[in-house]
């Protein structure tokens, strides 16, 4: 039986390793918890084998001294990977993980029978390596640069290689002892260095969780401060756009007074010109001709400003309209007047009721209406007639506009130039199909649609309609 002493160490060994493994513990839920489980495995395993090394006395058999020993050393590769990084898929080969399968190699000679003297020699040896690795894998990990722990480590590292150096010359058949724990003095004393290495080894580690976990707390303000920062000045461009949005939205102000008025004026200047103008004479008809097809080209520039600028104002800003009652069919008789004299006779209004009142922004109803009278004037033959209906739908509770004309080359429309939905819709960079465009948006913001019907391929109906 061991002396009382080696027992006492022992307890002291089971003691301070439970005690640092209860400490680790409070740390297993951080990002470190594969490495720190690896060691408080490593404590676990060294005190179990300590224990039975303490109770098995001096009677060593090959189990006896096999299973303990066993556990020590799987302890102590617990240690090395508790501080060495992960192992990547494809990249096994590092000197910790060769140095790891050359100690594990040279354990495995202790389940030779035959070479049973020689079986303290084996496990030395094969304990060597485990420092030399350790060593290795806490310089190389990352995750403990500039630590106070990693030089610590280091240190008892090399002092744990000293010690099994140590035991070493002192093992058959360098020396007498084929056993690691005996009476003789030279023994307890190893056994005293070998725990003492353990104490310092657990204050290294904890020394080193604990920078890597103070570094990461310090890493998370560092970007919470950061990201205030960069939310601060996002506030900031915000409000710069807010202003240059503003800037722009007056910029658009002066454009619908300085470009679009003039347009207007000239428009109605070449309109009373028009109506002066009888044709009597050739010269007449001609200068008659030239100044319709002025008026046409001032038209279509018109309307092209109008719904660029509803596009801009309204459209992409996707704001409310100002609603108010208003008496559709006279609404309908101005987009009339907005189009060619020459063409706005063969314009057909009817309306089931003169008196319908709809809650609409008369300005933009005007526009849609005038986009689908123009495309239906575009796109007809010039002598056909244009209907456009006004009616009441009982129906769907709201009043419709529809516009119906022959198309001048017969085919099929594609219906999703009518597509209504917001979240489909793209501002048309082309500039095709624009008027359609600003029309579907318009009904949108009424909460209405705009729809395409085509009973046959001769003739088409634009339908918007608008919820009362």
């Amino acid at each position: 039986m061991i002396d009382f002493s080696s027992g006492q160490l022992v307890l002291i060994h089971l003691a301070h390793s439970l005690a640092f493994s209860v400490c680790l513990l409070t740390f297993a839920r951080s990002e470190l918890s594969r490495s720190i489980f690896y060691w408080i495995g490593s404590n676990l395993l060294g005190v179990l084998g300590f224990i039975i090394i303490h109770f098995r006395g001096n009677d060593v058999t090959f189990v006896t001294f096999l299973l303990p020993n066993a556990l020590n050393f799987i302890g102590g590769a617990f240690r090395v990977l508790a501080v060495m990084r992960p192992v990547m898929p494809g990249r096994f080969w590092r000197w910790e993980t060769s140095l790891l399968a050359l100690s594990a190699g040279l354990f495995l000679v202790v389940l030779i029978p035959s070479l049973t003297q020689y079986r303290l020699l084996f496990v030395l040896l094969s304990a060597i390596p485990l420092p030399i690795a350790a060593t290795i894998a806490v310089l190389h990990n990352p995750l403990w640069v500039g630590s106070a722990g990693q030089k610590w480590l280091v240190v008892f590292f090399g002092v744990a290689l000293l010690g099994f150096g140590w035991r070493l010359t002192a093992t058959y058949p360098f020396g007498q002892y084929n056993t690691f724990i005996g009476q003789s003095a030279e023994q307890y004393a190893g056994l005293v260095v070998l725990l003492v290495v353990s104490f310092f080894l657990q204050i290294g580690y904890v020394v080193l969780v604990s920078d890597r976990l103070r570094r990461n707390v310090q890493l998370t303000e560092r970007r919470a401060s950061r990201a205030q920062e960069r939310a601060r000045q996002l506030a900031q461009r915000r409000k710069v756009a807010e202003n240059l949005a503003q800037e722009r939205l007056k910029m658009l102000n002066i454009l619908t007074h300085e470009v679009r008025q003039p347009l207007n004026n000239a428009q109605a200047a070449l309109q009373s010109m028009l109506a002066e103008i009888e044709p009597a004479t050739i010269q007449r008809d001609k200068l008659r001709s030239a100044a319709e097809r002025a008026q046409a080209v001032l038209d279509d520039i018109t309307l092209a400003l109008s719904n660029a600028i509803v596009g801009a104002m309204v459209v992409q800003r996707k704001q409310e309209p100002a609603l108010h009652e208003c008496e559709v069919l006279t609404i309908a008789e101005l987009a009339r007047t907005d189009c060619p004299k020459a063409q706005s006779n063969r314009i057909i209004i009817t309306a089931q009721e003169h008196n319908l009142f709809l809650a609409v922004d008369p300005i933009l109803l005007r526009l849609s209406i005038r986009n689908l009278l123009h495309n239906a004037i575009k796109f007809s033959p010039v002598d056909s007639v244009i209907n456009f209906a006004i009616k009441l739908d009982s129906n769907r509770l709201g009043v419709s506009f529809s516009v119906s004309n022959e198309l001048a080359i017969s085919g099929r429309l594609d219906p999703q130039i009518v597509k209504s939905d917001p979240s489909q819709i793209e501002w048309p960079s082309d500039g095709r199909h624009l008027g359609l465009f600003v029309v579907a948006e318009i009904a949108r913001v009424h909460h209405g649609t705009l729809s395409l019907q085509q009973p046959d391929s001769r003739s088409v109906t634009f339908e918007i309609f608008i919820p009362k």
